[in-house]
């Protein structure tokens, strides 16, 4: 993922999440050498009606993002997001795959993550990949419906 991208990456976490990270805060992030990402895009058709043709236009659209960082044999992942109404078509399970690609080749042997309890469907995304909550840290998201604990996962790399 590159710097370029950091605006779409904001655009998608304030989608996804009631406290969200600012422009200022994932750049420091992205500019973190220890951190990496990956987004997910997908080509769209999109048609015009133009001089009573219609025209199909093909763009790039930014529909997910994964946050990752990389310490030696420590890994974290730091943020997930895919836009709700792409959700449930593969595309977080594909991030995470890359996720676990990438630190699986730079020698990690665990990757951690952190999730509101009440947050059921990435739950379900993280168990199917076989993460194991190990903690918890009580009422640590401030949510509109008042404190929510936060579930430790971790997964061992192999």
């Amino acid at each position: 993922m590159s710097k370029m991208h950091v605006i779409e990456v904001s655009k998608i976490h304030k989608n996804c999440f009631e406290n969200t990270w600012g422009l200022n805060y994932l750049s420091l992030l992205m500019n973190n050498k220890v951190n990496d990402g990956f987004i997910a895009k997908l080509k769209i058709n999109t048609n015009t009606k133009e001089n009573k043709s219609l025209k199909y236009i093909e763009t790039d659209v930014c529909v997910g993002f994964v946050l990752f960082s990389k310490v030696h044999e420590y890994s974290e992942l730091l943020s997930l997001g895919v836009l709700e109404n792409w959700r449930c078509h593969g595309i977080g399970s594909n991030l995470i795959q890359h996720v676990i690609r990438s630190i699986s080749r730079s020698g990690a042997s665990r990757l951690v993550l952190e999730v509101a309890k009440n947050n059921i469907s990435a739950r379900k995304l993280y168990s199917d990949f076989g993460f194991k909550e190990v903690s918890r840290r009580n009422g640590y998201y401030k949510q509109s419906i008042g404190n929510v604990d936060a579930v430790i996962l971790e997964k061992k790399i192999k």
